[in-house]
């Protein structure tokens, strides 16, 4: 099913439009981080810089994770270390986590370009629409 969705999500943004498209999810790291990850995948982005930016969620998120935590822990009356854990696994983006997603795509469909291809479905056309609409260039 989520590969249908990954594929439905891709080919929205082949559709020329003139609004800006914003995807996200409650901490921009699981469904919306992979999604992006497949955008900066099919506009030729290298892995290096992927990465970094999914790890850049994790300072973006940094004071909401410490003010939930704060909250947490004065609505439970605790001063528990595992408040903060919970909440850095929840919300937190590792960069454990994105290797896993390249990790599980290579074990299924060894590389990332056959991913895009037979797993998701994404042609040649699409991808080059993408690069037509969103690089400048």
């Amino acid at each position: 099913y989520a590969l249908s969705q990954y594929a439905k999500f891709i080919r929205l943004l082949t559709v020329p439009r003139d609004k800006a498209v914003l995807w996200h999810c409650t901490a921009g790291k699981d469904r919306a981080g992979v999604a992006t990850v497949i955008v900066l995948e099919l506009l030729g982005v290298s892995r290096e810089e992927i990465i970094a930016d999914y790890l850049y969620t994790r300072e973006c998120l940094a004071e909401d994770i410490l003010r939930l935590s704060a909250m947490y822990k004065k609505q439970e009356g605790t001063d528990s270390p595992l408040a903060d854990e919970s909440l850095r696994y929840l919300f937190g983006a590792e960069e454990e986590y994105i290797l896993t997603f390249y990790n599980t795509v290579e074990q299924k469909y060894s590389n990332m370009d056959t991913y895009l291809s037979e797993g998701l479905g994404i042609t040649q056309d699409e991808r080059e629409k993408l690069r037509e609409l969103y690089l400048e260039g």
